[in-house]
């Protein structure tokens, strides 16, 4: 990078990711913007991951280690508080992100120059790497929102509108004010960030897929399963952004995640009895 300090920092947090991260990191790298650094915490690991991300001869790569495991909502805010670029990307270890992901996302910051926040859409892959889903984006147009409208666009979609930790970047310097990940939610503790990030800044949403989302057995929020449901319920009655909601709402968001859930889990049942043939 010829001394230049890098736009963006891309931060994996990992645990035993062997079979994925090569695909990961490879993604990042592959990128047509090339002003990053990438920044990966080991939880700890017992497989082959250390050997596989030592074998990049990359000077963007920063690997961090630690001695034992810590549950992932610690892994993840430590490793985005090691970001030292202007802006931080939160990339899963299984996840990837798609060709020209950066340069679609540093298009919106220049134009949307005092947001703190962008969003792009995913798709959902397999263990194979084969798309079996194709993004669902809940907006048609590049829309930037204040904390307001993100909240109802949540409330409309009964769910995450801008999806898992793939799909964003925000100011670094944002960082320390939104706090660490959740140590409470575990299906929604993205969703929780993200909208603690937007009472702090506009988030700018594009329907423009830049990732994919992996799901295979080995995924943390594949194991989740219908709890998923129930902490949607709970979720939604409880959290502060949604408190001057009349009932009825938290009823109707609750019975979407329900109904999510199940058609969630019936598809990843059906695409790991699929991969395994």
């Amino acid at each position: 990078m010829m001394g230049r300090r890098p736009d963006i920092s891309i931060c994996i947090p990992v645990y035993n990711g062997a079979r994925y991260i090569a695909a990961t990191v490879e993604s990042v790298l592959s990128q047509d913007f090339s002003n990053f650094n990438l920044i990966i915490l080991d939880n700890a690991s017992v497989d082959q991951t250390r050997a596989i991300i030592t074998s990049y001869n990359d000077d963007r790569i920063t690997l961090l280690s630690r001695e034992s495991t810590s549950p992932p909502w610690i892994n993840w805010s430590s490793v985005v508080s090691a970001a030292t670029a202007p802006w931080t990307k939160l990339l899963c270890a299984d996840d990837v992100l798609l060709p020209g992901a950066l340069s679609h996302t540093f298009e919106l910051m220049k134009f949307y120059p005092n947001s703190g926040a962008i969003a792009g859409s995913r798709n959902i892959i397999g263990p194979d790497g084969r798309t079996v889903m194709r993004s669902r984006p809940a907006v048609k147009k590049v829309v930037e929102l204040d904390y307001k409208d993100f909240v109802q666009l949540i409330i409309k979609n009964g769910t995450n509108p801008i999806g898992e930790s793939c799909c964003i970047s925000w100011r670094t310097e944002l960082t320390p004010v939104v706090g660490n990940f959740s140590n409470y939610w575990k299906y929604f503790i993205d969703l929780d960030y993200w909208i603690r990030l937007s009472a702090l800044t506009t988030i700018v949403v594009s329907p423009i897929e830049i990732a994919s989302f992996r799901v295979s057995p080995e995924s943390w929020t594949s194991n989740i399963g219908i709890s998923s449901a129930r902490e949607a319920k709970l979720f939604f009655a409880t959290h502060e952004a949604f408190k001057c909601s009349r009932k009825y709402i938290i009823v109707v968001t609750s019975l979407k995640a329900l109904f999510r859930s199940i058609a969630r889990q019936t598809f990843l049942s059906y695409l790991f009895v699929r991969s395994r043939n």
